[in-house]
């Protein structure tokens, strides 16, 4: 039989064996059916598509902020795929206005590490950083999926240049 012949030159078999968990949890809690939820970053990077387009690749995991409702899925891994292309703004712009990031602090104030991670855009650190959405479980696949992201309830961090904790008075009100 023949041998596979894998075509990346991008990984090797010792980058495989060498490879060290990156330490996330396995969440095995329930997952919400739908709903407006908090979401911590965990990373976001930047890659391409199967059509070489750019993309953004964020993972983040449900954060109850002090709802006592949401406490049951805490946790709750998510990961959002977002194409960064003038016909997927629709997208886009909705999870700018998410993080407290306008469109030219992203197009101009993107950082990345080697490995295409977002350390930072416009100066605010990302990783982290609570975004509210809207969710719906896909039953068929099991994975929540992004129905709309909403903007913060207040705006008024536009000088942070840092995680933006303005939130995190755990009075009850999660967002």
């Amino acid at each position: 039989m023949p041998k596979v012949k894998w075509s990346s030159d991008d990984i090797t078999a010792s980058d495989i064996d060498g490879y060290e968990d990156t330490g996330y949890e396995v969440y095995d809690g329930p997952k919400p059916k739908r709903g407006v939820f908090g979401f911590r970053i965990r990373q976001m990077k930047l890659g391409k598509t199967s059509n070489d387009n750019p993309q953004l690749t964020i993972s983040m995991r449900l954060d109850a902020r002090g709802r006592a409702e949401d406490k049951k899925f805490e946790g709750c891994p998510m990961m959002d795929f977002i194409v960064v292309l003038k016909s997927t703004i629709w997208r886009l712009r909705p999870f700018l206005d998410a993080i407290g990031v306008t469109g030219a602090e992203f197009i101009k104030s993107t950082v990345v590490d080697e490995d295409g991670v977002v350390l930072k855009i416009g100066g605010k650190t990302v990783t982290d950083k609570i975004v509210v959405a809207q969710v719906k479980l896909n039953e068929e696949n099991g994975y929540l999926n992004v129905q709309r992201y909403l903007p913060p309830k207040d705006n008024d961090d536009d000088n942070d240049d840092d995680n933006d904790d303005d939130n995190d008075d755990d009075d009850g009100e999660p967002f």
